[in-house]
């Protein structure tokens, strides 16, 4: 009696174990979709027990708690946030500042030499023409042409004035020597005549009695040393001797030419 029990029980017990396991074997086939196998009921096995010992009868059942083993174990790791980025700080840029530049020291200037005195260049030669000058609106007392002094008289004859300082109407050169001639630098209209102590030298090419146009003609004159012949002044500019009436603005018969010393 007691053998028929225990084994109705241990029946009981192992269907309740097999539907548990096919029940979690159906649960995990569905997660992981494998191809079906069929179940196949294990039998149970039967432990003999000594007639001879008598078992009391349990009176209480023990429940079996069937268990579900899954087939794969998920770990399940907690989500971890995002770390939290942090802005970018742009670095601020300091303006970069310009060296201020350095006190000049001042320097010791060289010592400046006085100003000289302008050298006066030296004259060409030794005596210059210098232009005449009217005092009076009557041609036949004077008139200038080409800065030589013009006047009519009756005869031709041209008048040279030589003086040491052209600043001093005084300064009467007397023993110089001067050139007549019919060009600049042309030959000479012998004799070179000579200033007297009112430092004047006068060449006369007609005379009274003459006829008006014999001493008519374009003359030039400048001053000489003696014996040499070197020119020591410039040339005088044309002096033009005419016949002209008194009356004319352009009479000249007698013509003046002045040359100064010291410019």
């Amino acid at each position: 009696m007691n053998f028929k029990r225990w084994t109705a029980l241990a029946v009981v017990a192992l269907a309740l174990v097999v539907t548990t396991i096919g029940c979690g074997s159906l649960n995990i086939v569905a997660k992981q979709e494998p191809t079906a196998v069929a179940s196949r009921t294990p039998r149970p096995t039967f432990t003999p027990h000594s007639e001879a010992t008598d078992t009391p009868e349990a009176t209480n059942t023990p429940q079996i708690t069937p268990t579900t083993i899954p087939t794969q174990a998920v770990l399940l790791l907690p989500t971890q946030p995002p770390p939290t980025q942090k802005p970018t700080v742009k670095p601020i840029v300091q303006p970069t500042l310009k060296p201020k530049p350095a006190t000049p020291i001042p320097q010791p200037q060289p010592t400046q030499p006085p100003p000289q005195p302008t050298a006066v260049p030296k004259p060409a030669f030794q005596y210059s023409f210098i232009p005449a000058s009217c005092n009076t609106t009557d041609p036949a007392v004077c008139n200038i042409q080409n800065g030589v002094r013009c006047e009519h008289s009756g005869q031709h004859q041209i008048k040279v004035l030589v003086f040491d300082d052209f600043r001093d109407p005084n300064s009467e050169a007397s023993g110089v020597y001067v050139r007549y001639s019919f060009s600049p630098g042309g030959a000479p209209i012998d004799p070179d005549e000579q200033t007297g102590g009112d430092g004047a030298a006068v060449k006369t090419f007609s005379g009274v009695t003459d006829p008006p146009s014999k001493g008519v003609g374009t003359y030039y004159v400048w001053v000489i040393s003696k014996p040499s012949g070197t020119r020591i002044s410039n040339y005088s500019p044309a002096i033009s001797l005419n016949a002209l009436s008194e009356n004319d603005p352009k009479t000249c018969w007698v013509a003046t030419v002045s040359f100064a010393g010291g410019q």
